[in-house]
């Protein structure tokens, strides 16, 4: 096996050693980092006082060769590639398509008074959600024939949204485009990173990036949501040295490819 294979492989460990795809997900990858980091100079402290404890070049890379040859047999067997297909970057893969009734779904929705006018979705301009962010949003250059309608700040998480609405199909169907800062708290909606047990994560190609895209919805139900495979919604993740992004379609006319693209025009 050669060394860049055991690099890429080991790399894939590393990553799902620490799963990016949780909620709060990037502050968890950086106490991860921070253990990790205090768990070395724990280390280097040791071998410092019993130097007989550490491995030889020779059998540091033999260990790295068994562990690797090991991950490539488990993953060539049926069980091996249903367990890489269950770790997942940007979702989390619940247990079940079937989940109990949502503490959300107890909550009556409010009713406005009738003479009460409701707030414009999405009213701020681009500039007015980067002055509230604090800093750069980035904007699409490609949205496929979808006119830009608004965005939003929510401080809570640190994020921007921005809707691009369907010129055909109106309000509520387009592109909604979030992104924000790595070190911010990511406190998603109800489900917005859960998909179900059968959902067919793939992961794909974003420039010199990976990301993850899945097609399908939570239904949710007098018992609690159901998941389906719905093609009319699709969400697009990934994440750069310094921005996590999500794009959620939901309409029937773009494609995979088609969301990618747009991902691809935001630099």
């Amino acid at each position: 096996m050669k060394n860049h294979e055991i690099h890429s492989i080991l790399a894939k460990i590393a990553e799902q050693a620490a799963p990016s795809a949780e909620i709060h997900l990037w502050t968890g990858l950086r106490r991860h980092l921070e253990a990790s980091e205090s768990m070395s100079k724990q280390g280097d402290a040791v071998m410092k006082t019993n130097p007989t404890r550490m491995l030889t070049p020779r059998r540091a890379a033999l260990a790295v060769l068994a562990i690797a040859a090991a991950l490539a047999l488990l993953l060539a067997t049926p069980q091996g590639q249903a367990w890489a297909q269950s770790l997942l970057r940007f979702f989390t893969r619940a247990e079940s398509d079937t989940l109990p009734v949502q503490p959300f779904q107890l909550t009556p929705i409010p009713t406005l008074p009738a003479e009460s006018t409701p707030e414009r979705p999405f009213p701020l301009s681009i500039a007015e959600a980067q002055a509230l962010a604090g800093y750069a949003v980035v904007v699409p250059a490609e949205t496929k024939g979808h006119p830009f309608y608004g965005a939003e700040y929510d401080p809570a998480a640190g994020a921007v949204s921005i809707s691009f609405n369907d010129p055909e199909l109106g309000f509520g169907n387009g592109l909604l485009i979030t992104e924000q800062l790595l070190d911010a708290p990511y406190d998603v909606e109800p489900l917005g990173g859960v998909v179900g047990a059968s959902a067919p994560v793939e992961s794909v190609t974003i420039g010199s990036l990976t990301g993850e895209y899945v097609m399908g919805v939570w239904n949710l139900t007098d018992n609690g949501p159901v998941w389906l495979a719905e093609p009319s919604l699709q969400t697009l993740r990934w994440k750069t040295d310094k921005m996590f992004f999500e794009i959620v379609y939901q309409g029937g006319r773009l494609t995979k490819e088609d969301l990618i693209a747009v991902a691809e025009s935001m630099k």
